[in-house]
């Protein structure tokens, strides 16, 4: 999880989507930022696959269709399965 903060340089509030795919997930996907203020968001990335992921993140400020784009880069590791134990006599 990462978080990523947006900030509200203008001299209106304004209203703004978020979208992103493949193994990037972004909440919340949209919100209001007053002028001046900021907005946290969150980032997960959930890979299917050990490799290499690279996504855009795009913010889109809906009452100017306007937009940004960041690229979103992570990378997928493979886990080693730990067999599970019973104990039966934990003191």
């Amino acid at each position: 999880m990462q978080n990523l903060t947006i900030q509200n340089i203008g001299t209106k509030s304004g209203l703004f989507s978020i979208t992103t795919s493949g193994a990037f997930d972004v909440k919340p996907t949209s919100g209001k930022i007053e002028k001046g203020c900021f907005f946290q968001c969150e980032i997960t990335f959930q890979p299917s696959q050990a490799e290499s992921y690279e996504e855009e993140l795009k913010i889109l400020y809906t009452e100017y269709n306007e937009y940004m784009i960041a690229k979103v880069i992570g990378t997928g590791c493979e886990v080693e399965e730990l067999p599970l134990s019973r104990f039966n006599n934990l003191v």
